[in-house]
């Protein structure tokens, strides 16, 4: 796709006015020749570079762990908002005696 997009740019390019120009009227595009150019895609298979499955669970599990206390923190304190102060109040005087 890319190969189409830069062509059409280049056989379109002298067709577009310029600004400050004085002849406005639009001539139509003409096919300007230029070289092919063949795009290759290397696409290789996993490499060492890739960890293994074993490693990646070891690393989504450890930011998981990473990530729950203080999620945890954030989200307790956001539904706590949503609590009433008198029921609380009563929790507290429960807990108490």
């Amino acid at each position: 796709m890319a190969a189409t997009t830069i062509a059409s740019t280049a056989l379109f390019a002298k067709a577009q006015p310029k600004f400050g120009c004085k002849n406005l009227k639009a001539k139509a595009p003409r096919a300007v020749a230029t070289k092919a150019t063949k795009i290759v895609s290397m696409a290789a298979a996993a490499s060492e570079d890739v960890p293994d499955m074993n490693k990646r669970n070891i690393m989504n599990l450890a930011l998981v762990g990473a990530l729950g206390l203080p999620g945890t923190c954030l989200v307790g304190g956001y539904a706590y908002f949503f609590v009433p102060p008198r029921l609380v109040v009563r929790i507290l005087i429960k807990l108490k005696g």
